[in-house]
């Protein structure tokens, strides 16, 4: 997961190196977008929560990590 601020990535690690389970929820326009700074990678979270946009492709380069992928 990436954000487009360095402040807020930095500060955004520790609950997800330190949390028993992170849900990710993101719209789908965000998913495989390149940015500046990443504060997690796939398989460092346990579920990601977006809408039905995502490629098929992307959902299964997630599932592919352990990512669980939930459609809302």
């Amino acid at each position: 997961m990436a954000c487009t601020s360095g402040r807020i990535a930095v500060t955004d690690d520790d609950p997800v190196v330190g949390a028993r389970r992170v849900v990710v929820l993101t719209d789908s326009s965000k998913i495989g977008v390149e940015t500046t700074h990443r504060f997690a990678k796939s398989g460092e979270y346990h579920m990601l929560v977006t809408d039905d946009g995502i490629e098929d492709d992307e959902r299964k380069a997630l599932e592919d990590t352990g990512v669980e992928v939930v459609i809302a």
